[in-house]
């Protein structure tokens, strides 16, 4: 930890970067795990200073066995969910529009649940702003971190989802609404 606490000292940002691993609890882009894990994304980046997210793919039409891959162009997408072992849904959020007479992908349901993540993410620099607003405009000082970690208390412990969808709705409607 003490090599991540140093490089982020010397201004170096940090990315997430999924694959086929992690799993839950930790969270993931796979269809097993629920769509609370994939949306606190964005809040733990939050939490954690992170700045970006990189997939290693999202519209991977091929299978690896463990030993090759092979092309599922022209195969049912929609009924093979493992493309990597171990990944279900890993390495694609867009589906071919073909089986629906459609020119172009359709996004998988994981997809706007991973942007609400990420605008989430947006509106928390917002509120962070606002108390620093009020800190220096008011001479209201509120710990924004401190006010964070109480709201989140209840969703993520350090990587570690924990969350209901119940908690996690209570959490946004405290802070958002």
């Amino acid at each position: 930890m003490d090599l991540y606490e140093n490089l982020y000292k010397e201004g170096k940002g940090f990315w997430w970067y999924t694959c086929c691993i992690p799993y839950q609890p930790y969270p993931t882009v796979h269809i097993y795990d629920n769509g609370t894990a994939m949306r606190l994304m964005g809040w733990m980046a939050r939490k954690y200073d992170i700045g970006g997210y990189l997939t290693w793919e999202s519209a991977y039409y091929m299978t690896y066995d463990g030993i090759s891959t092979s092309s599922l162009y022209g195969y049912d997408n929609y009924t093979v969910v493992e493309r990597w072992t171990g990944g279900f849904g890993d390495g694609y959020c867009f589906y071919p529009g073909a089986l629906f007479g459609l020119d172009e992908p359709i996004d998988s349901i994981r997809l706007p649940i991973m942007r609400d993540g990420m605008e989430e993410y947006e509106l928390w620099k917002q509120v962070k702003d606002i108390y620093e607003n009020l800190a220096t405009s008011k001479g209201i000082a509120v710990d924004f971190d401190k006010v964070y970690d109480y709201v989140t208390a209840k969703l993520f412990d350090h990587i570690n989802i924990i969350a209901t969808a119940d908690a996690f709705n209570l959490a946004r409607k405290y802070m958002f609404e």
